[in-house]
């Protein structure tokens, strides 16, 4: 489920970084990043806080985590008694304490802070068995992989990667073995990415379809987009299409390029669709 697709602010069809995952027909989900306003994007999906297990936090810039103070409250206020585990740097664990005391929030429920540097290698979820890579970025940043703990009808365990920011997609090499799919930042196209350099550390779209491409990873989700793509083309500015156009160029497996409100379904054989998206106007 994606919850939000924009780098660093939100545009007016765009949340910041979000995304939630589940297995069909269950009610326990994990979310991945937590950005600014991401529980008005999680009413607008099949899921509820109450059955909200995990949230997985890739690195402590705003753009995902600022919203994890409100999300905790509307919990709160929903009656939610079940523990939440919150798996972060330490630095994002810090401000989660802070907000809880500074505004007297009162819970009702546990809250089970991880540090993500001390993540257990067989730590699971309900459904899923997870693990933690390190990335490249201008701060410590991850991604998790996320691999089914019943697969069914005897069938290979379905795995997927999903990662935080980050410059240097080679990071992920072993990670992505077996993967049904990875979702990853293309926050430019290469021009762009040229022209800033390298001080943001961000992934442009050629540099990560490159990637997927070489490691034959069957299906490749982007997000993370600059605000300067606008959702659809025109004339004078640049758009989404840009990016799935680089990409495109570079990768020859299922490419999608997400949108706020996307839900993606993998098929038992680990295929990747579409199953939703929401219409959007000019």
């Amino acid at each position: 489920m994606i919850l939000g697709t924009s780098s660093g602010m939100p545009t007016k069809s765009r949340n910041v970084s979000g995304y939630g995952l589940r297995k069909s027909a269950v009610k326990p989900w994990v979310m991945i990043d937590c950005g600014e306003a991401t529980q008005h994007q999680v009413m607008r999906m099949p899921v509820s806080l109450y059955h909200l297990e995990a949230i997985f936090i890739t690195h402590l810039h705003g753009d995902h985590c600022y919203g994890l103070p409100g999300l905790l409250s509307t919990a709160a206020m929903q009656s939610r008694q079940r523990p939440l585990t919150i798996v972060a740097p330490a630095e994002v664990l810090t401000f989660v304490n802070a907000a809880v005391v500074c505004s007297q929030m009162e819970l009702g429920f546990e809250l089970v802070l991880v540090d993500v540097t001390t993540l257990a290698p067989d730590f699971t979820t309900e459904h899923f068995a997870v693990s933690v890579h390190a990335l490249s970025h201008r701060t410590a940043s991850y991604a998790y992989s996320f691999t089914e703990r019943e697969a069914l009808f005897g069938k290979p365990a379905r795995k997927v990667v999903i990662a935080g920011d980050n410059d240097e997609p080679a990071l992920l090499k072993e990670a992505v073995q077996g993967a049904s799919f990875l979702l990853h930042e293309a926050t430019y196209t290469q021009a762009i990415a040229e022209k800033i350099a390298t001080n943001p550390q961000h992934s442009y779209a050629a540099q990560v379809a490159e990637f997927a491409q070489a490691s034959a990873l069957p299906a490749l989700v982007l997000s993370h987009f600059s605000a300067r793509y606008l959702d659809f083309p025109t004339q004078r500015q640049l758009s989404l299409d840009d990016i799935e156009a680089e990409a495109s160029a570079h990768y020859q497996g299922n490419l999608f390029i997400a949108r706020d409100r996307d839900i993606y379904t993998l098929d038992e054989a680990g295929a990747l669709s579409l199953t939703q998206r929401q219409r959007r106007f000019r």
